[in-house]
């Protein structure tokens, strides 16, 4: 068996390096804080700290063919000790002009910038409001089906995702470890003429 898994995962890696254009992007976010009394608050104090929010990686694509990519990307977090691990790592096959499907570990579509909250660029403010998008748990381990498609001046994009959720918690008991079974989220967007987005609907599912 596992010389069979081997020869089968050496052809998969042949065929990728012959056939693929490997793009390669970084970003890094160098983000510091201090708070101006002895309270700490989203783990600063009033000595300054990098170590809370600073994140470096590194994203690896590729088109396998015309119709499917590997993306990869590897994140450090200062909050841990800037330890790499791989956040994404799916493959997506574009179905249609309008239906794509993703497999592999990926991000939730949890929020309006939850895909881009770690660039930190698609957004004006200088951080995106921790009461929403501080969670526990922002990547799948499954697939996810992405549509779009137009409605006279109306854009819409609708989403899904079934997969499970695992993931290292700090909780004030101590570390604990975040296990979510056959967890589903359905998500839909609209936008106007091409404008910012007027109206979205996001429902997580749970069994």
């Amino acid at each position: 068996m596992k010389k069979i898994l081997t020869v089968t995962a050496l052809a998969c890696t042949t065929l990728f390096s012959a056939n693929a254009e490997i793009r390669i992007n970084g970003f890094a976010n160098l983000i510091g804080g201090i708070t101006s009394s002895d309270d700490s608050l989203y783990d600063y104090d009033d000595n300054i700290s990098f170590s809370s929010e600073s994140t470096f990686a590194i994203q690896v694509s590729g088109d396998i063919n015309d119709k499917m990519t590997a993306t990869g990307q590897i994140v450090a977090r200062g909050k841990n000790d800037y330890d790499p691990d791989f956040e994404w790592a799916y493959l997506t096959y574009q179905a249609t002009d309008n239906v794509s499907i993703s497999a592999g570990r990926l991000r939730l579509p949890l929020f309006k910038y939850s895909s881009s909250k770690d660039v930190g660029y698609s957004y004006h403010w200088v951080n995106a409001p921790r009461v929403v998008y501080d969670v526990n748990f922002n990547n799948l381990d499954g697939f996810r089906v992405d549509y779009s498609n137009y409605v006279g001046d109306w854009e819409y994009n609708l989403q899904g995702a079934f997969g499970t959720v695992s993931n290292d918690l700090i909780t004030s008991a101590g570390p604990a470890r975040l296990e979510v079974d056959n967890l589903m989220l359905v998500s839909a967007e609209a936008t106007y003429e091409n404008k910012r987005v007027i109206h979205s609907c996001k429902s997580l599912f749970i069994q």
